[in-house]
């Protein structure tokens, strides 16, 4: 896609940093929905 190897240089660098940004978003989320569901989610369910 990208024709410049230093755009794409510069795309990788920011990728992975929205990655790792990513990864620990999701993480929280997930953290907080598993914290949900153990602690009475099913209950009232």
């Amino acid at each position: 896609m990208f024709y410049q190897l230093g755009s794409s240089a510069v795309f990788g660098k920011k990728f992975e940093y929205l990655m790792k940004v990513f990864n620990e978003l999701a993480r929280a989320i997930f953290g907080g929905l598993f914290d949900l569901l153990e602690s009475g989610f099913y209950v009232r369910v």
